[in-house]
């Protein structure tokens, strides 16, 4: 038997479990197309309640968390059925793992003609960067840096515009140019120029009425001119920002109509697992269970109020009130 973390996150809302997962996960992972066969690859991915599921409190809400296991999307609220808009939808593979690669990451497609780069997903981000070519200090990555004179549909922004917005820290004037800086607990750091390209969005088949127009889908992300510490060394290409801020992935999808209000993300053991972007149709709806995520963007992390946490039937014994201190009870990858 094996775990995996499954989170999805709809406005406001929040499902998570950490679930034992039968052998056929890991299999259906090893497979180089899973995502284009989503009832295959969902059942292969199916979880099975265990007594030994890690389950997390919480207060305000009607269904208490019973450690059942989660599959997605997040079609209800509290056991409500929500009308939803006909939005497009996408099933994107993820690769990596924690004991061997340390990380979790996506392969996405940037510019015209499209180039794919490995990002690493991190839900504690609001900024999507990818090495540039005029990159001052930068180091080698799986693929070539990206360059701007080479896509048909690439946009350098300039520092006048409403889309130089970098969230915190704020974007920057350099050369007449959007800046962007970043740096992390562990003491690496990105910098570079912001700019507006086109993003291939694959959509999950049936979500799309036959023969209708597909707009191209924009996403503003960094350009690196620097990097340093575990960003320079990692073998992923950049960083997929997708934290509780306008500037994630999932926000600008959905700034754009592109997709509803949620996204979803399991991480599979001993690797691979899945994202979802979208309403995504899959089976067992009525399992999935909802705690509420703290309101506002005052901070660009996923937080929400814990009353206990136990490992089996024991309860671990720490007062409510830690769970508070600092930024919160913080979900990220």
């Amino acid at each position: 038997m094996h775990s995996a973390w499954s989170l999805g996150i709809g406005r406001g809302m929040l499902i998570l479990a950490l679930a034992l997962c039968c052998q056929e996960q890991a299999t259906a992972q090893a497979q180089p197309h899973y995502g284009k066969n989503l009832l295959q690859y969902t059942a292969g991915l199916r979880m099975l309640q265990e007594e030994q599921t890690t389950t997390l409190g919480h207060r305000n809400s009607s269904s208490s968390l019973t450690g059942r296991p989660l599959l997605l999307p997040l079609g209800s609220r509290h056991g409500v059925v929500r009308a939803r808009n006909l939005l497009r939808a996408a099933i994107m593979p993820v690769d990596g793992s924690v004991r061997e690669v340390g990380y979790f990451f996506v392969t996405l497609g940037l510019g015209t003609p499209t180039r794919e780069f490995q990002l690493i997903i991190d839900t504690g981000s609001t900024i999507t960067y990818v090495p540039c070519s005029d990159c001052k200090h930068c180091g080698t990555h799986k693929d070539k840096p990206f360059n701007p004179k080479d896509s048909s549909s690439a946009l350098m922004l300039p520092c006048n515009t409403q889309k130089c917005n970098c969230g915190s820290p704020s974007c920057r004037c350099f050369q007449d140019k959007c800046y962007y800086s970043r740096t992390y607990a562990e003491h690496s750091s990105s910098e570079g120029f912001m700019l507006e390209d086109v993003l291939r969005f694959t959509d999950v088949p049936g979500t799309v009425a036959s023969g209708a127009a597909v707009k191209d889908v924009k996403f503003i992300f960094g350009c690196e001119y620097s990097e340093t510490g575990e960003i320079y060394k990692q073998v992923a290409d950049g960083i997929l920002g997708m934290g509780n801020n306008n500037n994630a992935l999932q926000s600008q999808l959905l700034e754009q109509k592109v997709i509803d209000d949620t996204f979803s993300l399991c991480f599979g053991y001993p690797n691979g697992g899945v994202m979802l972007l979208g309403t995504v149709e899959l089976s067992r709806q009525k399992e999935v269970v909802y705690t509420p995520l703290k309101s506002g963007l005052s901070n660009h992390y996923y937080t929400l109020t814990i009353d206990e946490v136990k490992m089996g039937d024991a309860k671990v014994k720490v007062a409510t009130s830690v769970w508070d201190l600092g930024y919160g009870a913080v979900l990220d990858n």
